[in-house]
């Protein structure tokens, strides 16, 4: 009774001492910089915020500052971080990819957790070099100082966003260039994104080395200039971080002392401040952190970027700017923009897309044969000059096996290729996939083949999984079904308002949707049978090795056995099949 007496106390002690902790943390640093972080967060926030809107996150998903990480200090300790970068993380919103599918984050990154122990472990290496000691100006050394951090995660080779906490500043650089792809200083990229807007005049003078020469405009917002309207001008409040700015500007001449280089004249300054640390990215441009992230939160609203784009969210999310951002204008983006609205023209878009990619398979099969062919023949002749090249026996019986297997492949594309033109001036006559007139009734085609799947409200739950999650994916489920029936609605009324008394049966088409049971049943067979012919082929040209040609001989064993094994994995495939048709139907 005494220690049950006693926990009330000890809860308040933990507290106290996880903000005595804070607060130790927060004085460390200046009111400048602890303004300069907040205004990190604060950014970040309304950009998630912003991709809420554009119905990409899910608000459910967003998890705003403060958060109590005490639990993380020791890893903090491990990795060194400053006291800067430990204060901000309590600050920073996060997606809890638990209450949401979207995983991509600005230019093929991904979103960051501060919170998770997985994410502050990668952010120390967040391009996955291989590291050697502590020195960070040692060949292959770190590169995350303690007090830089990233605000996105690496993608699949793209760009990831990093965070200067000193000098209050981010890079945006992609894996594989090496540079930046951040809009605000490249004109390429804002020539991509449609952005005409002035490079911001922010530079970096200790490692870019180069400043601006770029015109004032007054009635911009400094580094976005077209961010606010003209009607929002004077309106936005001053933050803390503004005054700060304002109170440490005056009297100073921002001209002074400042030699206005050319473009030879900064490439050569950056050279010059390259480490020797081929892992150090901190020759690369970069601009102020408030100009950036509020660019960033612009160009989603300008639609200039589009949500996604990188490696792991796919289907409507695929269909790239030129699709999306009519659809957005088209709901009345931003100021009227019905979201559901634009769900359903999202889904019904893809579904076009889908059908149009359908159709157009006979013409990519045709095209993938015709690409075959170019290496049955290519492949003929390297083997051909193997065994002219053959110093014994062995080399040269395994030339004449590679040879006559690329002969026999030449003929059996030959044979396929000839079977697939056919098909494709069938159904794609003069290579035209579809028609116009009839496009209605393709979308509604591809929409009634995953009905099943887009109309299901019901979600198993997981084992272990909380139940904050499993109702997080059971509402994401039911919602997605409402939207999913009402695309079908719609487009159900179109294609009987602009193809009346038409269905898709009367198209010359592929069937669509998922394969029945039987005829994945009947696939499977046809490609037990090719195996089957493969290794007798195979075993009848085998007779003719000579017993010397040992290796040939083991080789063509191996090929044989090969062929056997997929007939015996076929033959498994269909009884689990059979199996399943016997106790579901012949459904999908």
């Amino acid at each position: 009774m005494l220690f049950l007496s006693l926990i009330p106390i000890i809860l308040v002690a933990i507290s106290y001492h996880c903000h005595r902790r804070h607060q130790t943390i927060l004085m460390s640093s200046s009111p400048t910089q602890n303004a300069q972080l907040q205004e990190v967060a604060d950014l970040l926030l309304t950009i998630f915020e912003t991709l809420a809107e554009l119905r990409y996150v899910d608000p459910e998903s967003i998890v705003r500052g403060p958060h109590d990480l005490s639990h993380l200090q020791d890893l903090y300790t491990e990795h060194n971080l400053d006291p800067s970068i430990r204060h901000l993380y309590t600050l920073l919103p996060y997606i809890d990819s638990s209450q949401t599918e979207a995983r991509d984050f600005f230019h093929g990154g991904t979103f960051f957790d501060p919170t998770d122990e997985g994410d502050v472990e990668q952010g120390r290496n967040p391009y996955y070099a291989i590291l050697e000691g502590d020195d960070f100006e040692a060949e292959d050394g770190p590169y995350m100082r303690p007090w830089y951090t990233v605000l996105s995660n690496l993608g699949n080779h793209q760009s990831v966003i990093l965070y200067d906490a000193k000098m209050h500043r981010i890079w945006i650089v992609d894996q594989e260039c090496w540079s930046s792809t951040d809009p605000g200083l490249r004109p390429a990229w804002r020539k991509v994104i449609g952005d005409e807007s002035e490079r911001s005049d922010w530079g970096d003078d200790g490692s870019e080395a180069g400043y601006q020469d770029v015109e004032e405009d007054d009635t911009s917002s400094h580094g976005s200039s077209e961010f606010w309207s003209p009607d929002d001008a004077g309106e936005e409040p001053v933050n803390e971080l503004e005054q700060l700015r304002e109170e440490t500007a005056e009297g100073i001449d921002f001209n002074e002392g400042f030699e206005i280089l050319d473009e030879n004249d900064r490439q050569e300054a950056r050279d010059a401040a390259m480490s020797k640390n081929g892992n150090s990215f901190e020759h690369i441009e970069c601009r102020d952190a408030g100009d950036v992230l509020r660019d960033i939160n612009r160009y989603y609203r300008e639609l200039k970027e589009m949500p996604a784009g990188g490696e792991y969210n796919h289907e409507e999310w695929d269909l790239g700017k030129e699709i999306l951002k009519p659809l957005y204008l088209k709901n009345g983006w931003p100021d009227r923009f019905d979201g559901d609205a634009f769900e359903v023209d999202q889904i019904r878009a893809y579904a076009v897309a889908r059908a149009r990619y359908h159709a157009e398979e006979p013409l990519r099969q045709v095209e993938c044969n015709t690409g075959w062919e170019r290496h049955c023949d290519n492949d003929i002749v390297r083997h051909k000059k193997e065994l002219a090249d053959a110093k014994d026996l062995d080399e040269e019986w395994t030339a004449r096996f590679a040879i006559w297997q690329a002969e026999q492949r030449k003929i059996r594309n030959l044979e396929e290729l000839k079977e697939k033109q056919a098909t494709a001036e069938r159904l794609c006559p003069g290579g035209i996939a579809q028609k116009e007139e009839d496009l209605p009734l393709w979308e509604l085609e591809r929409l009634e083949s995953e009905k099943s799947h887009g109309t299901k409200t019901d979600v198993e739950r997981y084992d272990g999984e909380t139940e904050k999650v499993f109702l997080s994916r059971q509402r994401r489920r039911r919602h997605k079904a409402v939207i999913y029936t009402r695309a079908l609605e719609a487009a159900k009324a179109d294609a009987e308002r602009l193809c009346p008394g038409r269905s898709f049966q009367d198209i010359k088409a592929l069937p669509m949707g998922p394969q029945s049971t039987m005829e994945r049943i009947e696939h499977t067979r046809s490609w037990m049978e090719s195996s089957r012919k493969e290794a007798e082929r195979v075993r009848q040209w085998a007779e003719e090795v000579p017993e010397e040609a040992v290796k040939t001989r083991e080789l063509v064993q191996e090929w044989i056995g090969r062929h056997e094994g997929h007939m015996e994995r076929n033959r498994e495939e269909i009884e689990r099949l059979e199996k399943w048709r016997g106790e579901h139907g012949d459904g999908e």
